[in-house]
């Protein structure tokens, strides 16, 4: 398999998609995100392991679906999530956040 060129992950919670005008939205003007979108590729079902934001992200970075037993932190030092497996593949990688 050939490594990705490029990846973008964008992770927005307290967002709904009916808000953007890539999804039809019209009560807001996003046209960065709608650029983005036009050249990129949309998903139309989207599913989550936890509803509060914290942990949704924890999920989708880490493959685990901990809520049940964790509800609220951090990636763990022996946790390895997909920005591990990137760089070992030679990917740059970046994670911006507003939470530590």
């Amino acid at each position: 398999m050939s490594k990705p060129k490029r990846a973008i992950v964008l992770l927005l919670d307290s967002l709904n998609r009916h808000m953007l005008g890539c999804y039809g939205g019209t009560e807001f003007s996003t046209p960065n995100i709608d650029r983005l979108a036009a050249r990129s590729q949309r998903f139309t079902n989207h599913y989550t392991g936890s509803l509060p934001c914290m942990p949704a992200r924890h999920d989708i970075l880490c493959g685990a679906l901990d809520f049940l037993w964790k509800p609220w932190g951090s990636v763990e030092l022996w946790e390895r999530p997909v920005t591990y497996e990137l760089k070992r593949q030679g990917v740059i990688t970046k994670l911006i956040t507003d939470h530590p």
